[in-house]
């Protein structure tokens, strides 16, 4: 009888040692092709893999420059500002550094710039010598540490979303070609105000709703190409009905005061790149 028991037992270990064996060479086999991994204590799931894809914390933000310490005039200094109409008045209105002798504005010589695919061939008059180039061969020259592109009302009323991206896209890739290390800031497209009438087609109110998508547009690019941010600074010209403020408007409803300028300078100094 007790050679019987003692049989048993030894028959239920060895199955014991056997179940264990697998289990070790399962779990070996399920890790090294790839198996789900198992959540943390807290039940939160352990990161990825580098190589791939997948986002552990969510879809990925644009990158929107966020409040900081004004960085003072030096700051605005190291700026190249670049755009339509709204960015030529920044030398009638005399705010920048060296006030209507400022260099630090690029713009073509009737003043105003439509974005189109034709973007990068297009000419502005380079301050410091007067000649026409592109935006790229200036940037060549110049090599800025900053530019901020204020681009996308003209146009805001009927762009297509595949054309404002591919337009953009071609000139964000021009400029990182000739000047690598110039870090590009697309500034939002700046609001209407109540009174514009500039684009008869649409109400104040729709062209801002238009704006508003153009500047989604815009802030979707910063996820495509590096060295590449956002600047929120049409959230300090608002009114509470999302029209321009008044006080900011030179009377039709679209261009801005010098205060409205200020304004604009002030968020720039305080939204810094860091």
């Amino acid at each position: 009888m007790k050679q019987h028991n003692d049989y048993v037992l030894l028959s239920l270990l060895a199955v014991f040692l056997i179940l264990t064996l697998v289990a070790g060479i399962l779990m070996i086999s399920f890790t090294a092709t790839g198996g789900v991994a198992l959540p943390d204590p807290d039940g939160t799931l352990p990161p990825l893999d580098s190589d791939t894809n997948e986002q552990v914390n969510g879809p990925i933000l644009p990158e929107i420059l966020g409040e900081t310490s004004d960085q003072g005039e030096d700051y605005i200094k190291k700026i190249i500002f670049v755009g339509d109409s709204t960015t030529y008045h920044l030398i009638a209105r005399g705010v920048l550094p060296d006030g209507t002798d400022t260099t630090q504005v690029w713009c073509p010589g009737n003043g105003t710039l439509l974005l189109s695919s034709a973007i990068t061939s297009l000419d502005i008059v380079y301050p410091k010598t007067d000649e026409e180039m592109t935006i790229a061969e200036a940037a060549a020259l110049e090599k800025p540490e900053y530019m901020v592109l204020t681009i996308g009302l003209n146009g805001a009323h009927n762009f297509k979303e595949q054309v404002y991206k591919g337009s953009y896209g071609k000139l964000i890739e021009a400029i990182r070609s000739a000047s690598p290390d110039t870090k590009i800031i697309l500034q939002s497209v700046f609001p209407v105000a109540v009174n514009e009438t500039a684009w008869q087609s649409l109400t104040p109110a729709e062209l801002n709703e238009k704006i508003d998508l153009v500047n989604e547009w815009a802030k979707d690019l910063t996820l495509e190409y590096e060295n590449v941010r956002y600047l929120d600074t049409q959230s300090v010209l608002r009114d509470g009905e999302n029209y321009l403020k008044a006080e900011y408007q030179s009377g039709d409803g679209i261009h801005l005061t010098a205060e409205g300028y200020r304004e604009i300078l002030k968020y720039i100094r305080t939204h810094a790149w860091s």
